[in-house]
């Protein structure tokens, strides 16, 4: 079974989305994380900042158990046929 590249680097994509969101949130988004910066953004760019989160949060999470799904059984095959050429 050939590696499927397309999902590795939509992996990479979402990887960077979560650290923007979180990064977002300390920042001036709304919504909790352990640091929030002192100084706080300005109402404008914490309403753009809150609209990111919000797109952001509608798919995001959902990918990353959709890509789950779909690489295990590639994993498992791959496993067994390791095993199996032993």
């Amino acid at each position: 079974m050939a590696r499927l590249n397309y999902l590795d680097h939509l992996k990479w994509a979402l990887i960077i989305l979560v650290l923007a969101h979180h990064v977002d949130i300390a920042f001036g988004g709304l919504g909790g994380w352990y640091y929030i910066v002192p100084q706080r953004s300005s109402s404008a760019s914490s309403y753009w900042l809150t609209f990111f989160l919000a797109i952001n949060q509608s798919f995001f999470m959902g990918f990353f158990f959709l890509f789950q799904h779909f690489l295990p059984p590639y994993l498992l095959i791959k496993k067994v046929e390791f095993f199996s050429k032993r």
